[in-house]
This record gives structure tokens, sequence and C-alpha cells, in this order.
């Protein structure tokens, strides 16, 4: 029992460590010897980029990436159109 605890206050003490001494990313993930990833956290976090990360999370950042690109596409389209709405109007101003 004492063995136990002193494990578990070592274990929280620095940070989740596991039998093999592998320790979790702040996506609740670790990778073990041979390089797999393995994710403990049942809540996805999706934010270790470059690291061993839970399935589908460079997926989630390229689908936000797309998104934001659009966004900023419509945003320089919409910004286009009044520009040219403003110089035709204002063609039609010089020409009366």
């Amino acid at each position: 029992m004492r063995t136990l605890l002193v494990f578990l206050s070592l274990t929280i003490g620095s940070g989740f460590a596991f039998a093999a001494g592998e320790k979790l990313n702040a996506c609740g993930c670790y990778q073990d010897d041979t390089g797999t990833c393995h994710c403990t956290n049942k809540k996805k976090k999706c934010a270790c980029p470059g690291e061993c990360e839970p399935v589908g999370c460079e997926e989630k950042r390229q689908k936000q990436m797309d998104k934001e690109a659009q966004a900023e596409l419509k945003k320089q389209k919409d910004q286009e159109k009044k520009n040219q709405k403003k110089a035709a109007a204002n063609g039609k101003k010089k020409n009366q």
C-alpha cells in the first residue's frame, strides 16, 4: 500500500508518468519507444502540432485553415466589388 502511495505521489507530482517512463504531452498523448502515438484522454485536445496528437487533429486544423482562407477571399472580393461600384459612381459624376 505504501509503495502505491509513493508511486501515485511521484506520478502526480511529475505530471502523469507511465510504466515505461513516458509522459503525457499537453494533448494527453505519449509516444512509445516504437514511435506509436497513444492518447489516454477521452476529450480530444489538438494543441500539439508536430507532436503526438489524437487522430483527426491535423484534418481539423486543415479544415479551420481552409475556412479562414475562404473567409479572407470573400472579404477581398466584397471589397473589390465595393471599390468597383465606387469607381463607377465617380465616373458617372465626372460625365455629368
